[in-house]
């Protein structure tokens, strides 16, 4: 975010500039050129590109002052000036608009769920099954964890290369191919994944879609707490950039 979450004012919106808004994270292949991120505890932030703070500050503290998170109207004029920034680095106008929950995990708060079958993945070794992709960006030393039946893997849960405190935070990732879905396999998974890197002092982080109900079910019910709310406007990376 470019911006030491912790000694944000309570209750105020702050508007940051930083390079990271520029620069593409392998795993997700696209580059977060705005986020705005509200905590459970009052503070909310904006990370925006160098250039754009300006104004996007004077538009971020009129919609805060209503105590709304934007509407449909209010995104159309946040674009705006990061589109004109990216029109100037050679990248498309904003492509694609996320809203989000976040929540987060640590050892205290962790709750086990099964560990049987439940696999450290560094290859290829164990297939996928139909439909389920393998996270390869987490080969050979990444975080990856599966659920293997007869040989294949039915459940993965990872943890995204970001590039980003990636010895103290994981940002999970977690897939199930259908046929396999409400077993708990998910929540093993992921339990794996921030088993190892709470036991290395670590935290675990989980971001989904507000109306994602099975996937924060999945999160609370390894014991995730909530953490935040997010509006992010995402860009594709240029050929060669991931």
């Amino acid at each position: 975010m470019g911006v030491d979450l912790s000694a944000l004012p309570s209750g105020r919106v702050t508007v940051v500039e930083s390079s990271r808004r520029w620069q593409g994270e392998p795993s997700y292949g696209y580059l977060r050129v705005f986020w705005w991120l509200w905590l459970t505890d009052g503070p909310s932030v904006v990370s925006v590109p160098p250039g754009t703070r300006d104004r996007v500050r004077s538009l971020v503290e009129h919609i805060q002052a209503t105590g709304e998170t934007p509407d449909a109207t209010q995104i159309e004029a946040l674009k705006v000036p990061i589109n004109e920034a990216l029109a100037t680095t050679g990248y498309p106008p904003v492509n694609r608009i996320f809203k989000g929950v976040s929540f987060a995990v640590n050892g205290t708060l962790l709750r086990c769920d099964g560990e049987g079958d439940i696999l450290p993945l560094t290859d290829e070794r164990y297939p996928p099954v139909e439909g389920l992709m393998l996270p390869r960006h987490c080969f050979p030393d990444g975080t990856c964890y599966g659920k293997v039946i007869d040989g294949e893997v039915v459940a993965v849960g990872y943890a995204h290369r970001t590039g980003m405190l990636e010895d103290r935070v994981a940002d999970l990732g977690v897939e199930t191919a259908e046929g396999y879905r409400r077993r708990r396999y998910a929540k093993a998974v992921v339990s794996a994944v921030v088993r190892r890197i709470t036991d290395q002092g670590g935290e675990g982080y989980y971001g989904c879609s507000p109306d994602n109900l099975a996937s924060i079910a999945t999160a609370r019910g390894v014991g995730f707490v909530p953490y935040g709310a997010s509006l992010m406007f995402s860009d594709p990376l240029k050929a060669g950039e991931d």
